[in-house]
């Protein structure tokens, strides 16, 4: 018995001395120096950060901005008055964006649902939700994976033409692509 007694004590000491066992300690200059470097602080790039939202009113952004990391100009996907159908117009756009999306499994997109100001606010932000889900069905049937394409209800909040006339409500009722 005294045997056992003793060969597990030998083992817990090894065992101990290899768990204390340090790395040889540097001296002055590079000591200071490894420590310096490991405790630099993170520094931002200038580009991180959302983009900034809501745009100005009346307008749709620039070529130059709307081509984002994509590349693609066509962002816009115009809806008849209370409808979430897509028009043959807009299949050559959402068929560039599947197209995309499927080339580049890492990207995702926002489709953003927007309404005209007629209604109440709730109804249009629930319109606005079923046409951007729309297109992002649309976008899944051409070849985008599901986990690429994010839903987002803007309802009546972000005109891009604040008259009150038909042309006008025509521009309003829209799913944005924001890349």
């Amino acid at each position: 018995m005294s045997r056992y007694l003793i060969a597990a004590a030998a083992a817990a000491g090894v065992a101990a001395s290899a768990c204390t066992a340090r790395a040889p300690r540097q001296a002055g200059a590079e000591a200071a120096a490894t420590t310096a470097s490991a405790a630099a602080p993170f520094v931002m790039p200038d580009n991180y950060g959302p983009r900034p939202y809501p745009r100005p009113k009346g307008s749709y952004p620039t070529t130059s901005e709307a081509s984002g990391a994509s590349g693609i100009d066509e962002r816009v996907i115009h809806f008849e008055v209370d409808s979430v159908a897509i028009d043959e117009d807009a299949g050559a756009t959402l068929q560039r964006w599947a197209d995309y999306l499927a080339a580049n499994r890492r990207a995702t997109v926002t489709v953003e649902g927007h309404a005209d100001e007629r209604g109440d606010e709730s109804g249009n932000r629930l319109l606005a939700e079923r046409r951007a889900r729309a297109v992002r069905q649309a976008l899944i049937q051409l070849g985008a994976g599901p986990n690429q394409v994010r839903v987002a209800s803007r309802g009546e909040s972000s005109p891009v033409e604040t008259a009150h006339d038909e042309s006008a409500w025509s521009l309003n009722r829209r799913v944005e692509i924001v890349d």
